[in-house]
């Protein structure tokens, strides 16, 4: 696969798409021909098209373009101070579009995972600080 696709695994919902509940959604989209066979959601960045296979089908749409470019950037923003959280977070709780408030929380929750893995590392190194210094004090 080439560097120009980008690739991100499949949303909860593009698994089933059997279900009828699922077939609702799917009216929204265009179905194409699948390019790999392959379950996941890929996007081109020469002819900037997106789209997802699963089942062997394969469809695509705007919309389904924003949302995979939100959720692909999304790993490299940068963390959300509170005020941002606390503004979105409002937000959230103030609109009834669905979409939007999906992709808030998603912002969301990669910001407090993001946050946390920082935390925890500048943790990991504070004890092996601790650890070497300790050894150092015993040996020399």
């Amino acid at each position: 696969m080439s560097s120009h696709i980008k690739v991100l695994k499949l949303d909860r919902w593009m698994t089933d798409i059997n279900s009828p509940r699922i077939q609702t959604t799917l009216n929204k989209y265009i179905e194409i021909e699948p390019v790999f066979n392959r379950n996941g959601q890929y996007y081109c960045r020469y002819t900037q098209q997106w789209w997802f296979e699963t089942c062997g089908r394969a469809f695509t749409s705007e919309t389904g373009k924003q949302t995979f470019l939100w959720s692909f950037e999304g790993w490299n923003e940068h963390l959300l101070s509170k005020t941002e959280s606390g503004l979105l977070s409002r937000i959230c709780s103030t609109t009834s579009n669905k979409e939007l408030k999906r992709m808030i929380n998603k912002s969301l929750r990669q910001s407090w995972l993001a946050e946390s893995i920082q935390r925890t590392s500048k943790t990991v190194l504070q004890t092996r600080l601790r650890w070497k210094r300790r050894k150092e004090m015993e040996n020399g």
